[in-house]
Formats: C-alpha cells, structure tokens, sequence
C-alpha cells in the first residue's frame, strides 16, 4: 500500500533516514578535516608607527591556524619594548595572499624597502626622506632581538630608488 499524506512514516523508515543523516555528516566532516588539514597559514602583520611609518610583516608558512597565530604572537609580542605608541593594524593568519603580502612572497626582491631575516620579510613604507634610515634600524633592531642577521634592502632592477618630488634648493 502507498504511503498517503497525513500518515505517519513507520519506523524502519524513520531509522533508515537517521543513518543516511548520520552517515553523510561523518563522510562530510572526514572531507572537511582533510581540507582544513591541507591549508597553509602565513603569518602576515601591519605595524603603524605615529611619525608615518608602516611595515607589513609576511612570515614563513606555517602548517596549522594555530602555530600562525603563535608565531604572529611571537614577533609581536617584544613591540610594547621596543615602540610603545605603535599601533597594530592588524595581524592575521592568510591562507590567501594579496597585496603587498603577495608580492613579499613572490617577488624577489620586489619594488618596496624591504627587510629580510630568517623567517620573516617586512615591506616598509612611509615618508621618503627617511625610509632608507627606518629600513635599516628595523633591520638593526631585529638582529639585536636574538635574529642570526636581518639586512634592510631594497629592489634596484624594479625601478629607481624613491626621490623627493620637491629638490631642495642649493644651500640647503
């Protein structure tokens, strides 16, 4: 006999619908294990200092969301010390990179003052006059941090160091 409307469904059917239910969650959170398994997270953080200073800092990739946001922690965590009116814009753990964080990853050396350490690639931007200078006490400082070397750098074949728009006049 057909099932009709208003009837309710017996119990065989009612297990039967409980185990495919069941069944597809298990194969669904297996994939999705599996998926969040295979990302990689990268470390990315933006330093803003009061005088107009900015460093986006990329990190090496780490293989789960938790070592990133430790290693995030890590590097972050000597900046009270070191400038206490910084401000953290932001710091995350991508799985994407875009931006300025994509061409610290692929580039090399890319169009910006970089520094360079084991681990870590920092783009730093501001005002021109002293950028150069900023580049290469930040690499300075990271070597007196504990870091083996840091070295301030920046991409010669990209295009010409950055100039004031404004010479100064003769006697100045």
């Amino acid at each position: 006999m057909n099932r009709t409307a208003g009837r309710p469904a017996t119990k065989r059917r009612s297990r039967v619908s409980l185990f495919l239910i069941v069944g597809l969650l298990a194969v669904g959170s297996v994939f999705a294990h599996y998926w969040v398994r295979g990302l990689h997270y990268y470390p990315t953080a933006r330093i803003e200092t009061p005088d107009g200073y900015a460093f986006t800092v990329l990190q090496d990739v780490r293989a789960s969301r938790d070592a990133c946001g430790d290693a995030n922690d890590r590097f972050l965590s000597p900046l009270d010390k070191i400038c206490d009116k910084c401000k953290v814009a932001y710091a995350r753990c991508l799985t994407k990179l875009e931006g300025v964080e994509l061409t610290l990853a692929v580039e090399n050396p890319p169009p910006l003052y970089t520094v360079r350490a084991p681990g870590v690639r920092m783009a730093v931007t501001g005002p021109l006059a002293g950028l150069r200078d900023v580049c290469v006490d930040i690499a300075t400082g990271l070597v007196k941090t504990g870091l083996p070397t840091a070295s301030c750098a920046y991409a010669r074949g990209a295009i010409p160091p950055p100039q004031d728009p404004l010479p100064k006049p003769p006697g100045q």
